[in-house]
């Protein structure tokens, strides 16, 4: 199956922290594992089938992760922001995902390009993010 360049980078889990950090660096290592498992089941979330039964069963995988990522009770404020910032992304990638089947649907390649493209754009967004939430969770251990 065709990547459409989008890939979570695995963070690494904050190590245990004493005092006041405690609750935020649980929190990074809940929002953490949480991202590790959405890519894991958006990785395998394709399945088998056409092409677009793959694509069509990605986008609905990526909706539901990016609703357990939502859910997420966070309290830190930075750390909440970036939880909602992933979930508006991968809102994207999904809506971009779901473009590309109406778009093969009608061949509009013209549309399958763009959408593609878009999807290609979270890919560099995603990696600024997690750069941030990673900078930031590392802060929280020390």
């Amino acid at each position: 199956m065709k990547r459409y360049g989008w890939c979570i980078v695995v963070l690494s889990v904050v190590p245990a922290a004493g005092g006041c950090n405690r609750r935020q660096v649980r929190e990074c290592t809940a929002l953490v594992e949480r991202i590790n498992a959405a890519d894991a089941a958006i990785q395998k979330g394709g399945g088998t089938g056409n092409r677009t039964q793959r694509v069509a069963n990605m986008a609905k995988t990526i909706e539901s992760e990016r609703s357990a990522i939502a859910a997420l009770a966070i309290k830190d404020a930075k750390l909440r922001g970036l939880r909602d910032d992933y979930a508006t992304l991968l809102d994207e990638i999904a809506r971009s995902s779901n473009k590309v089947l109406e778009a093969a649907h009608d061949n509009d390649s013209a549309a399958i390009q763009t959408s593609t493209t878009a999807i290609q754009a979270a890919g560099a967004k995603e990696a600024a993010l997690l750069r941030s939430l990673n900078a930031y969770c590392q802060t929280a251990g020390g």
